[in-house]
């Protein structure tokens, strides 16, 4: 089975992404206690987030929406499931996401695209971060947890690091897995979110 089969949707996943477009989580695990500035930092007042990528960032968009709304933060995602480099270096989803004019774009992707080489992702990269530079934002890149050795590949892991942008090492973390071995049951993207957070505040202060 290719890591882009691996990688699709699976229902929670599915029914998460939509859930996702309304104003508010549905669902009491994604609800952030109004502690801004205590227990969640809040980012820079002038901070604008979107988030872009794939399964992962859908899953991470949920909290993260709710932190951001916290802080008062604008804040954009559309992130797509099965989604790698490709669909992402141009196009009409990148354009929307830069339309919500972000100030930091964090980026979700690499997993869907384990099963390609470096040099044929370089490019997709370069471009990408060209246009999110071009648009006045930041980029930065969320590396993806840890996979099954069967499905990792260390060179394009390696092809977004070099590149220099702010990485988030989520290797590290453990949550626990859905029934595929791959994604998370949405607390474990609902705590991946909050590991995520002070590092995109620190981002945000950069500027």
């Amino acid at each position: 089975m290719k890591p882009t089969d691996i990688l699709g949707i699976t229902v929670a996943i599915g029914a998460a992404y939509f859930l996702l477009q309304s104003s508010k989580p549905k669902r009491a695990e994604f609800d952030v206690p109004k502690r801004c500035g205590e227990e969640f930092p809040c980012p820079s007042a002038s901070t604008r987030i979107a988030v872009i990528g794939d399964s992962y960032g859908v899953g991470l968009s949920f909290r993260l929406k709710s932190l951001s709304e916290c802080c008062g933060i604008p804040f954009f995602a559309n992130p797509k499931v099965g989604s790698g480099i490709n669909d992402w270096k141009s196009g009409y989803k990148i354009d929307r996401a830069l339309a919500s004019n972000p100030t930091l774009v964090i980026i979700s992707l690499g997993a869907n695209d384990f099963g390609r080489s470096r040099k044929s992702v370089e490019p997709g990269i370069a471009q990408l971060l060209q246009k999110i530079r071009q648009a006045g934002a930041q980029p930065a890149w969320v590396e993806p947890l840890l996979l099954p050795k069967r499905m990792e590949n260390e060179d394009i892991r390696q092809a977004w690091r070099d590149t220099g942008i702010p990485r988030f090492d989520s290797r590290p973390l453990e949550f626990p897995r859905a029934s595929d071995g791959i994604h998370l049951h949405m607390s474990g993207y609902a705590a991946w979110a909050e590991k995520l957070w002070p590092w995109i505040v620190e981002i945000s202060q950069r500027r």
